[in-house]
């Protein structure tokens, strides 16, 4: 009866320890999403939403750190030290009382994790109003400028006048939008800081392979041997029905005399892919222009 008993004890040991492991899993899974939602692309929240598996879900976010990686070569990540350094500021400055303790999470706190520090910021006491200007209060709130140079953005935050600390976002600029998706797409959070004319490109599938063409105007040469040369590192990571099937690398080096770049418009090279059953295709296609060190990614699907 004794063995029978310490056996039951067991077998209710490992069932409650393998329902905590898996809440804890649930748990972290449900973090990572939280937070990094705001820096995925549509498509990437599409793909992690479609992924039903532990596996699964940490091949995810292996690439999903690897595809911003700005270092491949090193064990540091200073993409993913960067969003933790954000996360971390937001907490302890951001923290009002609709964000319930996740600075993050607040208005201002969302905007640091897509966009980055500001290139500068000013606060100053403003007359309290609503929207339309009427003045609401003869009590004064505090305002928060923060300008994006490289995105040639500004947005003004106005926080309440009862004394909680609580901002929005006033008149969400035009270019915001912009801003935002010119950020997931250059992958790098923003910094160090893109150029004006910075890298990018576009990428289509057609005919079994996919094709990349890069703006020559929007890249970094170097002049080696009396000819100018440009370096692209290629990755494509290929889904099919939201789950990854492959991953595709290459690189590719284009040579050109000074004076043949002025009668080319774009560089072009193909990667080939042959779908082997029939499905819905989603290709994440991510480039980087070696000399400048600057990365892009451009999303294209195809269904067989």
């Amino acid at each position: 009866m004794k063995k029978i008993y310490i056996v039951f004890c067991l077998i209710c040991f490992v069932l409650v320890s393998s329902a905590k492991t898996k809440i804890d899993d649930d748990l972290f899974y449900e973090i990572f999403y939280e937070k990094t939602r705001l820096i995925m692309s549509k498509e990437e929240i599409r793909i992690y939403k479609n992924l039903s598996g532990t596996k699964e879900k940490e091949d995810f976010i292996k690439d999903f750190w690897k595809k911003r990686d700005p270092t491949p070569d090193t064990e540091e990540n200073e993409v993913k030290q960067e969003f933790a350094l954000r996360i971390a500021y937001a907490n302890k400055w951001f923290n009002e009382r609709k964000a319930k303790k996740r600075g993050w999470d607040s208005v201002r706190g969302r905007i640091l994790l897509q966009l980055g520090f500001p290139d500068n910021r000013e606060m100053r006491n403003i007359p309290h109003t609503d929207l339309s200007g009427r003045l609401i209060s003869t009590r004064r709130a505090v305002m928060e400028k923060w300008t994006y140079y490289q995105y040639r953005l500004t947005l003004m935050f106005v926080g309440d006048v009862d004394g909680f600390g609580v901002f929005r976002l006033y008149r969400v600029p035009s270019g915001m939008k912009v801003a935002l998706d010119t950020a997931k797409r250059r992958l790098d959070l923003g910094r160090p800081k893109p150029k004006r004319n910075g890298f990018k490109f576009k990428a289509a599938y057609r005919a079994g392979k996919i094709t990349v063409k890069i703006p020559v105007k929007r890249v970094n040469f170097e002049e080696r041997d009396g000819k100018i040369t440009a370096e692209f590192r290629a990755a494509v990571f290929v889904y099919k029905d939201y789950q990854k099937i492959e991953e595709i690398k290459l690189k590719k080096t284009f040579t050109r005399a000074a004076d043949e770049l002025l009668t080319v418009s774009n560089f072009e090279f193909s990667i080939p892919f042959t779908p082997n059953a029939k499905g819905r295709y989603t290709f994440d296609v991510v480039v980087t222009d070696e000399l400048a060190d600057e990365k892009y990614r451009v999303f294209c699907k195809h269904r067989h």
